[in-house]
């Protein structure tokens, strides 16, 4: 089955129904075992926490800091917080 959604508004409920719902279950399962957040791992990697963005920030081998998050390919939706804290590393 194929939804277009016509109007701005139905295509918001469709990306948060379709990105979102499937993770109310699984919260409410952690959270009874008293964790705050999931990572979500597809293929060993990991792409968000919940509804968030997740940024690992370490120095590697060579001592440079580096900042690492799951790439915009098709599983992690592009956020405003997460062009955010990229753009201002980026340019600062």
């Amino acid at each position: 089955m194929s939804i277009k959604p016509e109007r701005k508004e139905e295509f918001t409920a469709f990306i948060i129904y379709r990105n979102y719902a499937p993770t109310i279950q699984v919260l409410t399962q952690a959270e009874k075992k008293g964790y705050h957040q999931v990572l979500w791992l597809v293929q060993n990697k990991i792409t968000e926490i919940g509804a968030s963005n997740f940024f690992f920030a370490w120095n590697n081998k060579e001592g440079e800091k580096e900042l690492v998050t799951a790439p915009l390919d098709g599983l992690v939706l592009p956020g405003v917080i997460r062009d955010s804290v990229l753009v201002i590393l980026l340019t600062s």
